[in-house]
Parts: C-alpha cells; structure tokens; sequence
C-alpha cells in the first residue's frame, strides 16, 4: 500500500510539472529567472532596422543596405551599412542585449551614425528605432556598464568644419524602455 502511495504521489508531482511547462509554452512568457543567449553577431548583421528620419525600415544583408534612388541623387552613394556591436543588459533582464552602431550615406557628403538598442526577447533580437547621434563622427569605443551606454567619439568642436572633428567626448545614453535618451 506503502509503495502504490509513493508511486501516485511521484506519478501526480510529474504530470503537474507537465501542466505547467504546458501552461508556460502557452503563454510564451518567460519566468523571470530564465536566462537567454547572447545574440549572434550575424542576427544583428542581417537585421531590419527602424529608422524614424530620411528612411522608415532597413532589412541588412551581410550588413549592407543600398538604399533606394530618387533621379536626383543616382550619382551620390546611398547606402545603410553595420559599423559596430556591443552586448550588455539594456533592460535590467538580466539578458544580454546589444547596441549596433549603423552608417547612412544619405547622399552628398554627410555620413551619419545611428546607435540601435536591440533587445533579447526569448533569445532572438528585438530591434528599436534608432538615434542618430552624429554627422562624420569616429566613434573610438562603446561600452554598456550598469545598462547606462558609453560613447566615447570624436565630434565637431565649436571651431571645426563638418568634415574635420577634433572634439573628444564621452557621450552617456539610458534605455527608457522603448528608446535610448541622451543623458547630459
């Protein structure tokens, strides 16, 4: 009796744990423990990206867009391409998230960089509109510490013509949830 006891309580402890990876699988919700992989580098070379300026939604290959032309401007590069990642915690999940830094040829001279919060949401990668933070800028570094993004760049100074910076400046942005936010 003793034994068909112990045998009935493992049998239910088993199928309920079953009902509720059911019930977890349903919901696509994650327990707040689960911990995802980093995302891959080729994901975020290969992504689609929202832009909300000149250009509405970018799908890189190999991490090159070639824009579309309008009349005018098809003897001007036109183009989107991937520069740079990052992976840290943006969102305090606890999953590593990313920042990829994307180039725009516009057309003309201006070569612009965007910096694009990418979420890991069940370990596949979340793209948000991105900011653009700057026109013929070097980006030297990025860093996440403390889910606050780190730009360390060369910017125009107060003298410098667009096409020359010379400014050193270490730039600091927060994740407010759906967009990254110049801290000054």
């Amino acid at each position: 009796m003793r034994h068909l006891l112990l045998t009935l309580i493992v049998f239910l402890s088993a199928l309920s744990s079953i009902d509720a990876r059911a019930a977890w699988m349903q919901n696509k919700t994650a327990p707040s423990f689960v911990k995802y992989d980093t995302l891959a580098y080729d994901s975020l070379r290969n992504g689609t990206y929202y832009f909300d300026d000149v250009f509405d939604t970018v799908k890189l290959d190999s991490g090159y867009y070639d824009l579309p032309r309008d009349g005018e401007m098809e003897r001007d590069p036109y183009y989107v391409q991937f520069s740079k990642c990052v992976w840290g915690d943006l969102d305090g999940d606890g999953n590593s998230d990313a920042i990829v830094v994307l180039q725009a040829m516009e057309g003309g001279t201006g070569f612009f960089n965007y910096l694009f919060p990418v979420l890991n949401r069940h370990g596949r990668a979340h793209p948000l509109p991105g900011l653009e933070i700057g026109d013929r800028i070097d980006i030297l570094s990025i860093k996440i510490r403390n889910r606050i993004v780190i730009v360390d760049l060369i910017t125009q100074g107060p003298n410098d013509p667009r096409c020359c910076p010379t400014q050193e400046v270490v730039w600091r942005f927060r994740f407010d949830g759906s967009k990254l936010v110049k801290l000054k």
